[in-house]
């Protein structure tokens, strides 16, 4: 959901990812460089019902139990086994410093 993405902006999001009908994910970002800075999953149950699958959305809310301090090259994980809303996405916020963030994602669902 997103290659070597540019960490020397002052904030950089993942593509929003439509969790229609799955029910769990894991989301892995690889970060290398030395970016300084913070990383967490932001979520949105935002619906068109014109185009429910395509509509990105514009609401955006932090799980802030996702939250993760970035000081060096790392990765970081995070797993949902239960997830009912939306939309999913990760977002960078620089303090300092440059990088790039290369995040993919699994997903289960029916």
């Amino acid at each position: 959901i997103m290659t070597a993405g540019d960490l020397s902006q002052a904030t950089v999001a993942s593509t929003a990812v439509i969790l229609d009908q799955v029910f769990m994910y894991a989301i892995q970002a690889v970060i290398t460089g030395s970016p300084v800075g913070s990383i967490k999953l932001q979520v949105s149950n935002d619906f068109d019902p014109a185009n429910p699958n395509t509509t990105q959305p514009t609401n955006w809310t932090d799980v802030t139990s996702s939250v993760t301090a970035i000081s060096s090259a790392t990765s970081v994980v995070w797993e949902d086994g239960d997830s009912t809303y939306r939309w999913v996405r990760v977002l960078y916020t620089k303090t300092s410093g440059t990088g790039a963030c290369t995040i993919r994602i699994n997903t289960r669902g029916v």
